[in-house]
């Protein structure tokens, strides 16, 4: 066969495979371009080579725009992860970034929370990087409605024994009452006045605790104390037990604390409580011991963390239960004549991984269930102790206190004359700008934030705009709920948690007063 024809033939089977790969190539682009999560590529320099359309969607690159610029010129978050996009490319370190967020459109305030990989890429001497990057933003959300709503399913569980508690407190406050009323020797009254201002702190504690429990807030860890959290718990659910369980706390290092946010790490705690004790029945001998210990080899990055552990002698899981216990829905119980939701501890697996953390269960039937959470540790640090001596203090200056309920509008206003201020009280936030307006200004103004009509942050937003500069201290009974949103009045110089206590009220009013007159100077 002549020379040039087999040359032509070689030459078209290399054009053939060349045209194959490239059309492999193209397959690839094409694949990689339409993935639902947003890819960005660099080259060994860190310079964007190749952007997918979800990128360019998510990050808002320009359309032909934005290939070999620098990391730092590139829309934003991608300036945020340059040194990580370096380190990647120059040392060949992968790095993760959970449940970021970060403001996407400035403009309208969107914000987004996406999950970054960044990862080196080394084929032979190409080098570079990739960021893949996840918007969990909807999932994010749908998981908090899923917590916030098993939450009001546990404070239902727990309300019937909230209340009995309540009731109990409150018969304690009355009778006192009663007796110090029809007593002739002050001696006694004297006595009987302070049992019952003991059984209102009781009471007040009481109302924190399932207000911490059910608040709706963003989650903010906290260095806890897990002996005294366990004894929360208990306290909370006592009025549901069946009376031959026993719980028991059993932690002998006093310093062990995890780092965690109280109020979902409660909602964990009160759900497995009660799951051990729907487990035990009416069986005789029922137990349930809460445990916490040190993890002392945890092979994670030489982090320290904590044991909490649940364990019952209830009538245990079968193994298949147990490999299914955590999956959404899925629900071997009933409560009454309505079969249970099946998310609790789908919602409890959810709440540990969002703290870094691990679950373990360990189960056989007829004999019991141990339940471990493995939580990072939080370091014991010396804690000082912050506490009000007591005495009465004393001032001077006119106060203006706006609160809708009238017993604990006179109850406050009494107080505040007994300290020897002058006192306008009005019942909302319309009567307090009337009044301010028609008789001049006071030097403070005690206010609620809870109130029909015009409510306390409505009255803020009227003094800002008559701008009113008269320090104002918030009265509230919800002073759990994340109050950041107050930041934007500038006015407000402290904050009092109702039912406050004449001493406390006398230290916060003296203490705004002085440092407003100094101001004013």
């Amino acid at each position: 066969m002549n020379k040039g024809i087999l040359d032509l033939m070689k030459e078209l089977k290399i054009y053939r495979r060349k045209r194959s790969a490239f059309k492999v190539l193209d397959y690839l682009e094409s694949m990689v371009q339409n993935l639902p999560e947003s890819i960005v590529i660099f080259d060994e320099k860190g310079i964007p080579v190749f952007i997918n359309k979800r990128a360019r969607s998510l990050f808002g690159f320009k359309p032909n725009g934005h290939i070999g610029h620098v990391p730092e010129k590139l829309p934003h978050p991608i300036p945020v992860f340059s040194a990580s996009i370096r380190k990647a490319i120059d040392e060949g370190e992968s790095f993760v970034f959970p449940g970021e967020e970060f403001e996407m459109d400035k403009k309208n305030g969107r914000i987004k929370i996406l999950d970054v990989y960044i990862k080196p890429i080394c084929l032979g001497e190409l080098k570079g990087a990739f960021l893949l990057a996840y918007d969990v933003t909807d999932r994010v959300e749908i998981e908090k409605k899923m917590i916030n709503s098993h939450k009001m399913e546990t404070v239902g569980l727990i309300a019937g024994g909230f209340a009995h508690d309540f009731n109990n407190l409150l018969s304690g406050i009355m009778g006192y009452l009663e007796l110090a009323k029809m007593s002739k020797d002050p001696e006694k009254v004297r006595e009987y006045i302070e049992n019952g201002l003991e059984i209102s702190a009781m009471a007040g504690k009481l109302v924190d605790q399932i207000l911490t429990f059910s608040k709706t807030m963003p989650v903010k860890k906290e260095r806890i104390n897990i002996k005294r959290f366990y004894e929360e718990c208990v306290d909370l659910i006592k009025q549901s037990l069946k009376r031959d369980i026993v719980i028991k706390v059993e932690v002998e290092d006093n310093s062990l604390r995890v780092y965690a946010d109280r109020a979902q790490l409660k909602q964990v705690m009160i759900n497995l409580m009660l799951n051990s004790i729907e487990a035990i029945g009416n069986k005789a001998g029922g137990k349930v011991i809460l445990n916490a210990r040190k993890l002392l080899k945890t092979g994670l990055d030489n982090h320290e963390f904590v044991v909490l552990s649940i364990r019952d002698n209830g009538i245990g899981m079968n193994e298949d239960v147990k490999d299914r216990i955590f999956e959404p829905f899925f629900s071997t119980k009933k409560r009454g004549n309505v079969k249970g939701t099946g998310l609790g501890l789908s919602i409890v697996y959810r709440i540990i991984k969002n703290h870094d953390g691990d679950i373990k269960v360990f189960s056989q039937l007829n004999r019991g269930t141990t339940i471990e959470l493995i939580l990072p540790a939080s370091v014991p640090r010396e804690e000082k102790a912050y506490q009000f001596l007591g005495e009465l203090v004393k001032g001077t200056g006119k106060i203006m206190v706006v609160e809708d309920e009238e017993r604990v509008r006179k109850v406050a206003s009494k107080m505040l004359e007994t300290l020897g201020y002058n006192v306008v009280s009005v019942e909302n936030g319309k009567e307090c700008i009337k009044t301010l307006n028609e008789f001049g200004d006071v030097d403070l103004i005690l206010l609620d934030l809870i109130m029909p009509g015009m409510d306390g942050i409505a009255t803020l937003r009227s003094l800002k705009e008559a701008n009113k500069k008269i320090p104002v201290v918030i009265a509230s009974g919800y002073i759990t709920l994340d109050m950041s949103y107050l930041k934007e009045y500038d006015y407000i110089m402290g904050i009092i948690k109702k039912p406050f206590k004449l001493d406390e009220l006398s230290y916060k009013v003296y203490k705004v007063i002085s440092m407003y007159k100094q101001t004013k100077k």
